[in-house]
């Protein structure tokens, strides 16, 4: 195994959680109406790097040993 993805939601927070357990950089690539979370616009709370969809697919590149907590960004 070398990712984990989980989601969770408390209320109307979303927050999406991407591990990256190898000793390389991953792509991860994510359909994000699959898993119930279609929003456009995404922001990591642990770096506060933000990161768009396109077409429902979260591209997003990571470093070695890499964790990002993106919650969704209303407008």
């Amino acid at each position: 195994m070398t990712h984990k993805v989980f989601h969770r939601r408390l209320n109307k927070e979303k927050i999406l959680a991407i591990t990256n357990i190898t000793e390389e950089a991953l792509k991860f690539e994510i359909n994000t109406g699959d898993i119930g979370l279609e929003a456009k616009q995404w922001k990591d709370v642990l770096s506060e790097e933000s990161f768009l969809s396109k077409n429902g697919e979260l591209s997003i590149n990571t470093d070695p040993y890499g964790v990002l907590w993106l919650k969704t960004i209303l407008r």
